[in-house]
């Protein structure tokens, strides 16, 4: 085998994940996931970002919610959480949205989360327990700057701030539910003393915090390297890759 094709291999193998809880998966080891009793785990609509979604293909978190070309409300989760047509719901209450225009290109690893004229919508908040508040309204959105702090939301690991964002971009190589991937151009933020990802979490919104209540979008979770280093798309990728933009209310 090549060398180039031995390095690709064990870095899929040994340095990262994705962080969708899949079902059915080669190379994936799988497991169950007890939610614990949380707002974010019974959303109902108008759905928040930052909701336990689930499908067929297995678990993800709801990002943020945006309005797409043509001003209708819907959210974003990560290209990895399924191909366009998946629905994804929220355990408790039903029908959360589904996969429409998915990008898994190398490039870029994200989807929207559209109603397809299902009778429910989408509000500019994100679940952020379990500290206080539990939610926060969406006030804007900004790209972060290398060695800012943002927080993370990811619907196991639940929200997690205080992580410092690394200069430069990032390749981050996992499995998915069809394969081996690859996506370059990520951005890192770690905090060393805790974890602050792990499958499931997929999706979830970056964000710092805007005063008491209020949140900043920064970008959306892909994946981690070990369970200190979460890598991400910033906010100004997805809207214009998925051709969004965020709600804010």
């Amino acid at each position: 085998m090549p060398r180039r094709s031995i390095r690709w291999l064990l870095a899929i193998v040994t340095a990262a994940f994705c962080l969708a809880a899949v079902t059915v998966s080669a190379g994936v080891a799988h497991g169950s996931i007890m939610p614990m009793a949380n707002d974010r785990f019974n959303d109902t609509s108008p759905h928040f970002g930052g909701a336990f979604i689930t499908s067929t293909l297995g678990t993800c978190t709801a990002g943020f919610s945006v309005f797409d070309q043509n001003g209708f409300p819907g959210s974003v989760t990560a290209g990895h959480c399924g191909p366009d047509g998946t629905n994804y719901s929220a355990p408790s209450t039903g029908f959360y949205g589904q996969i429409r225009g998915q990008i898994l290109n190398g490039i870029a690893d994200m989807a929207r989360l559209e109603s397809v004229f299902q009778p429910v919508t989408y509000a500019p908040i994100i679940h952020t327990g379990p500290s206080a508040p539990t939610t926060r309204t969406v006030k804007g959105k900004a790209d972060p700057d290398a060695d800012d702090l943002v927080c993370v939301s990811g619907a196991i690991t639940e929200a997690k701030c205080d992580l410092r964002v690394l200069p430069g971009k990032h390749s981050l190589c996992y499995f998915t539910p069809v394969g081996p991937a690859c996506t370059h151009g990520l951005t890192i933020a770690e905090r060393l003393n805790a974890t602050v990802v792990t499958r499931g979490d997929s999706g979830g919104p970056v964000y710092t915090r805007s005063g008491a209540t209020g949140a900043i979008i920064n970008g959306m979770i892909i994946g981690q390297s070990g369970d200190h280093h979460v890598y991400f798309h910033t906010v100004s990728e997805i809207e214009s890759r998925l051709g969004v933009r965020v709600m804010t209310g």
